[in-house]
């Protein structure tokens, strides 16, 4: 499959949860510029103070970018990346900050011409994701916008890794996390098929 981006500048958002699960997922390397707490199948980190990616690490297929940055950082490195990667997805928290810098990204990412979507990742109440979401479709409304409501699956993945993952148990009372994590991978499918809309996994 081609390639993916999934960044935010605001710390804190999900795009290496979010990364982890869709390379393991769509069975993708994961390309890096911040060595991650989870144990990726295939991993590759380059230099966090570099500016451009390396030219041998722009694969246009099987590869999903985790990076981090500020928003002038990862503008420059959405140039290199526009003209490998089908999808830029862009996680967001429901604050006004995470917010300003999704907008921010959006817009870069519409003026080279590539595809994207906004997850509002981690949401704790109905009020803040209505809230987030007014705000997002106002201001970007042809921008589909999915949500993932809190979830402690990212805790587990952090400390427990692939192996959890792999080999996780309905009878460990871990039924709920299978479920989230079926509900995760249809989104997935979704904002690759661009079906657009929005998609709460709980």
């Amino acid at each position: 499959m081609k390639s993916i981006f999934i960044a935010n500048s605001k710390g804190g958002c999900g795009s290496t949860s979010l990364s982890y699960l869709m390379s393991a997922y769509y069975n993708l390397d994961c390309i890096t510029n911040t060595p991650p707490m989870m144990d990726f199948l295939s991993l590759t980190v380059f230099s966090s103070s570099a500016s451009r990616i390396p030219k041998n690490l722009l694969k246009s297929e099987n590869a999903i970018y985790d990076l981090r940055g500020s928003d002038v950082q990862l503008q420059s490195l959405l140039n290199d990346l526009a003209s490998v990667v089908s999808h830029f997805i862009i996680p967001t928290a429901t604050d006004a900050v995470s917010i300003c810098h999704t907008v921010n990204l959006v817009n870069h990412a519409h003026a080279l011409g590539l595809p994207v979507s906004i997850v509002i990742n981690n949401y704790r109440t109905e009020k803040n994701l209505n809230a987030a979401h007014i705000s997002l479709r106002d201001l970007l409304p042809h921008t589909p916008i999915f949500s993932l409501r809190y979830t402690t699956l990212f805790g587990r993945l952090t400390y427990d890794g692939r192996a959890w993952l792999e080999k996780v148990h309905h009878s460990k009372g871990e039924g709920r996390l299978l479920n989230t994590l079926d509900q995760i991978h249809e989104m997935f499918d979704q904002i690759l098929g661009h079906t657009g809309g929005c998609k709460n996994a709980k």
